[in-house]
């Protein structure tokens, strides 16, 4: 094989970037305007209309179809959390092992989506002007918290000697997304960001493409870029072969594309063509900034869905849980759907460009991230969600149901229970009736004859009957005190 040393590779660094990518979610969205003050953002204008007024632009500062609002640190602020105070100056990297690297911060964005998903963006101008070294630093800072012990310091701590307190892009990251109640973030280590995705794009200096061997050498960059891997990993043969390496993406002569789980990276080289190498040295750099648009909202696209995945296998289960009633997932799975529907409404796109190579871009991200595997996991899960909402839906009706007939047969016993009261005292009420009635016949013999009434059959009778009623009645009490028991 041959020397495939990134070391032999000069680069541009000037018109090259590094943008440290960290997606998290949040549940805050009030912003400090003292401390971020809010973008527009400058699209290419191949792309979709809809898709150019998801963010707020100069064309589309506002409307109903922006998803995400864009924020940048304020310069004067940056100092605050132990950043650059601008980014003309140095970023030191150290570890124990005696090592360094320097960089500088271009810039610090932050992407909120109206999904409560989150990605905050540093900008990383390389000072270096070798392959190998910026494939050794993307290393070390794709990894937030460093390796041994990393710290970072700023220009001015390094030349004055001052003691610095312990930082790295991960305690940066922590403090600059103070204010947005943080719930997690997608890698983490000690509740801090573990690593970043990457993107990149490189330009190589004239005289690559004379190498016998610039081909084979390109992948070899670009699978160490697009990963972020160091200088020590050795890529298969396979990923070497543009035939066989499906990360890889060759749209035109000397521009390649690379996409991983891990990051996208493009990698462009001058060619002895003047009018093609002036693109590259003057709008190549801005030309970069729909790609990267591009890459975020693929990004949210995954770890929105991811999110969403999250939310769904996270909520209780148990037969208890499931037939009670009262529990709050009554208000929550219809809630969880709801929001499910909206972002695949409108978060969702299959088409973004009337460009070709930019859709094959696209096309090429959205399938290596995985994101229509991703959708068709959460319509599983959705329907999951609906079958458990139309059972507990079904045994909340039941529940209703047999509380409507408790209710039912209540209101039939208190009514019969009255019937049995007024027919209580309606038989009282005629027997006491009847004897007086027939205790006063009784009387009135005894007044219109000298007679004894004895003598009166009549008043056997009146006696007998009384004493019936009174049975009767008696009777009657005790069946209705018997019954309401």
């Amino acid at each position: 094989m041959a020397d495939l040393s990134p070391a032999q590779t000069p680069i541009l660094s000037s018109k090259s970037k590094t943008s440290l990518v960290i997606p998290f979610v949040f549940s805050q969205k009030s912003v400090d305007t003292s401390i971020w003050e809010n973008v527009q953002l400058q699209w290419s204008s191949s792309l979709l209309d809809h898709i150019n007024q998801l963010f707020a632009t100069e064309e589309h500062p506002a409307g109903n179809g922006i998803i995400c609002d864009v924020y940048r640190l304020h310069k004067q602020k940056r100092d605050s959390f132990g950043l650059p105070k601008n980014e003309s100056n140095t970023f030191h990297l150290l570890n124990d092992k005696g090592m360094e690297w320097t960089f500088k911060v271009e810039d610090i964005q932050l992407f909120l989506f109206e999904s409560y998903v989150g990605f905050l963006v540093y900008d990383i101008i390389h000072t270096q002007s070798q392959m190998e070294e910026i494939v050794t630093l993307n290393y070390q800072l794709k990894h937030l918290q460093h390796f041994d012990k990393g710290r970072l310091i700023t220009q001015k701590e390094k030349f004055t000697g001052a003691e610095a307190e312990p930082r790295n892009f991960a305690s940066i990251t922590v403090q600059l997304l103070t204010d947005f109640a943080v719930e997690h973030y997608f890698s983490s280590l000690q509740h801090e960001p573990k690593v970043a995705t990457v993107f990149n794009f490189v330009l190589i200096d004239k005289g690559f493409k004379q190498e016998a061997d610039h081909h084979q050498k390109l992948h070899y960059h670009l699978f160490q870029l697009t990963h972020s891997y160091k200088t020590s990993y050795r890529p298969a043969a396979d990923k070497l072969n543009a035939d066989r390496n499906d990360s890889h993406i060759e749209l035109f002569e000397n521009s390649y594309w690379g996409v991983s789980f891990e990051g996208m990276t493009n990698l462009a080289f001058l060619t002895e063509d003047k009018q093609n190498n002036a693109f590259f040295l003057g709008n190549y750099r801005h030309n970069m900034k729909t790609y990267f648009h591009l890459y975020i909202l693929a990004l949210h696209q995954r770890f929105g869905l991811l999110h969403f995945n999250s939310l769904a296998s996270q909520l209780p289960y148990s037969d208890e849980i499931l037939l009670d009633g009262e529990h709050d997932r009554k208000v929550t799975i219809p809630k969880l759907r709801k929001r499910i529907n909206f972002f695949i409404l409108r978060c969702y796109f299959l088409h973004v460009s009337n460009i070709t190579h930019q859709q094959q871009l696209y096309n090429k991200l959205a399938t290596t991230l995985n994101i229509p595997e991703l959708k068709s996991d959460l319509a599983v899960e959705l329907d999951a969600l609906f079958s458990i909402a139309e059972i507990e839906k079904q045994f909340v009706q039941e529940k209703e149901k047999e509380q409507e007939q408790k209710r039912e047969k209540q209101e039939q016993l208190r009514r019969e229970k009255n019937a049995d009261t007024v027919l209580l005292y309606s038989t009282v009420f005629v027997i006491i009736s009847g004897i007086s009635g027939a205790w006063a016949i009784i009387a009135d013999l005894f007044i219109w004859n000298n007679e004894p009434v004895v003598q009166f059959p009549a008043v056997y009778v009146l006696v007998i009957l009384s004493v019936i009623s009174i049975i009767l009645g008696m009777a009657t009490y005790y069946f209705i005190k018997n019954k309401w028991r």
